[in-house]
């Protein structure tokens, strides 16, 4: 229903349209249904029988059309059994299934001789007065379940500012006419509108569009700011220049790539006499992330407590699909080079990847005495399901808006897509460690690789290149814009106020920068998976540092035995050879590499 609305009226909160369509058939339907009870108590009994018919026959579409689809996305998807709105529904469904079940033994009742005697109701006329109660009954629950959803909460505009409004002048004495002068034009409030985006590192771009904006008082100009809430951490975005229509552009990008929407969760525009380094008490804009909508936005986007490195759920996901990518193009490697330990070994890294510490497959998979995780520990497949989780409470919260509950709905879907395709990798994977052959996993192997980049980059079914965002096949990569629109759709109107004072806090000091020695030797880190310098060239007699930046163990081992031998490098630790011997010197990591340049591999050109 919702496919078929979105293709028929572009624009339209399908969502919306399809809970007012079905609402105005439940009232056509219970209207009708008196009005077969008023055909029964006049004796009218074929029109009684048909009408009463065609209702509960065309209640069956609705119900597989609409209200399961609606319960199951808003329900079932969301995960939760609290609230008004999920609580009605689960009454409204039990209750509309027994309803209708009722409504067919009447059909049967009055229309067929299928029923035997000891099934048929004795006093038959109580039964349908029942059934027709109980069908009003559930009507009202869903003009309550419309109520909550879709009536009872605010929606607001994304950001607005307004003007207060002139007091009319207070009445004169006199009683001689006056002049009727022109009514002033009323002005048109500004408006404004914050998105975040991805420039070099996650969510460090934001940009602010403005317009109907007044231009600024001769010998100020505006200025915008970010803040944490109490102003305790605050960063200069620029000075607003407002065009001649009255629009302005806010770009700010973060310095060292940093979290926007993780440091701050306040934005406004001050004027001053002079680009400043620290905002004036004379605010005239501000917003900040909706309050009921604002610890959802954080953990999906900013930080999150019981994640290991305190990341986002969203942010955390992003940096694991990097390793799924990684570890899967390792174990078909591993496959094509026929080595059966490594392939056990990348298979354990995916499965480790996928379950987190607390999954029941995590551990020491291939038997080698050592668990290796190449993750942070929680688990892909734990992100994804506090994804869809945080998605649907910012959805449900009260001034959660029609967009965004719209964006929240996309999440679900690929939400379902990525646990669909990870539950794909992880028995792909068991397949893997417990093999006793290489042939015996091939076809296991290659469709792990494909999964995890259909989980990573979406699934193309139309070889088309271009993948839908809300479509069966959109994966992480299609997901992750539309979990920074929750926080761009989620700012509250911004407030037009006269010299209000910001509040005062001050910044914590920098820190005194120290001056760092040069390195007498060269350093060579392994991160991602990879010898960063993969090739280098040095004197005789310097020493190369090799430095683990990666969440697994690495190895440093020459092609040619004897040569070169680090043992296991453990995360964040290094080791260090000096070369004082000429020649060409190639190297691998053996759990992640092999001889001759393969994958994680490098050489060290001695002079």
């Amino acid at each position: 229903m919702q496919e078929l609305c979105k293709a028929l009226l572009t624009g339209v909160s399908c969502t919306r349209f399809v809970a007012d369509l079905n609402l105005g058939a439940q009232l056509l339907m219970i209207a009708t249904l008196w009005v077969g009870y008023y055909f029964a108590r006049t004796k009218q009994v074929p029109k009684h029988r048909n009408v009463q018919t065609a209702v509960v026959i065309f209640n069956i579409f609705f119900i597989a059309f609409v209200m399961v689809t609606s319960f199951y996305a808003f329900v079932v998807l969301g995960g939760t059994t609290g609230g008004t709105v999920a609580i009605l529904m689960m009454g409204h469904g039990v209750l509309g299934i027994i309803a209708e079940l009722m409504g067919i033994y009447l059909i049967l009742r009055m229309r067929t001789q299928w029923l035997p005697a000891r099934l048929r109701v004795r006093n038959f006329k109580r039964f349908m007065r029942l059934t027709l109660g109980l069908w009003t009954a559930i009507v009202v629950l869903g003009l309550g379940i419309y109520y909550f959803r879709y009536l009872g909460q605010s929606t607001p505009v994304a950001v607005v500012v307004e003007d207060t409004p002139t007091p009319p002048p207070p009445p004169t004495a006199t009683t001689a006419p006056r002049p009727t002068l022109p009514p002033s034009p009323t002005a048109v409030p500004a408006r404004g509108v914050l998105t975040f985006a991805n420039d070099k590192g996650l969510n460090d771009k934001a940009t602010v569009k403005l317009s109907n904006v007044p231009p600024a008082a001769a010998g100020k100009i505006y200025q915008a700011w970010f803040a944490s809430s109490n102003v305790a951490l605050v960063a200069s975005a620029g000075e607003v220049k407002v065009a001649t229509d009255g629009t302005a552009t806010i770009e700010y990008i973060a310095p060292d790539a940093a979290n926007l929407v993780a440091l701050y969760d306040q934005f406004f525009i001050t004027i001053e006499s002079a680009a400043a380094t620290k905002p004036s008490a004379t605010m005239v804009f501000s917003g900040q992330i909706a309050a009921r909508l604002s610890g959802e936005v954080k953990n999906l986007l900013g930080s999150a407590s019981d994640t290991p490195d305190k990341v986002g759920y969203a942010v955390g996901l992003h940096d694991q699909s990097d390793h799924l990518l990684i570890h899967a193009a390792e174990l078909r490697s591993a496959l094509d080079r026929g080595n059966l330990a490594a392939i056990k070994r990348h298979a354990e890294h995916l499965i480790n990847l996928l379950e987190g510490k607390k999954g029941a497959e995590y551990g020491d998979s291939d038997k080698d005495g050592q668990i290796e995780d190449p993750g942070d520990g929680f688990g892909m497949m734990g992100y994804i399901e506090q994804i869809g989780l945080h998605a649907q409470a910012a959805a449900s919260a009260p001034d959660a808006t029609d967009a965004l509950k719209q964006r929240a709905a996309e999440i679900q879907i690929e939400v379902a897509n990525m646990k669909k395709w990870a539950a794909v990798i992880l028995k792909d994977s068991l397949t893997a460690v417990g093999a006793q052959n290489v042939e015996s996993v091939r076809a296991s192997i290659a469709e792990a690789d494909a999964n995890a980049r259909f989980l990573v980059r979406g699934q193309d079914k139309n070889a088309s290149g271009k993948i839908e965002p809300v479509a069966d096949e959109a994966g992480f990569q299609q997901m992750y814009p539309a979990v920074q629109e929750l926080a761009g759709l989620a700012l509250t109107p911004l407030q037009f106020a006269q010299a209000q004072n910001l509040p005062t806090a001050t910044p914590p000091p920098s820190p005194t920068a120290t001056p760092i020695p040069q390195p007498k030797s060269v350093t060579v880190l392994m991160k991602d998976f990879a010898f960063k310098d993969k090739a280098i060239t040095i004197d005789k007699g310097t020493t190369v540092v090799w430095v683990n930046k990666d969440p697994a163990k690495h190895t440093v081992t020459g092609d040619i035995k004897g040569t070169v031998d680090s043992k296991d490098i453990a995360v964040n630790g290094q080791f260090s050879f000096t070369f004082n011997t000429p020649g060409t010197f190639a190297y691998y990591c053996e759990y992640h590499g092999d001889r001759g340049g393969v994958d994680m591999a490098g050489t060290v050109v001695v002079k």
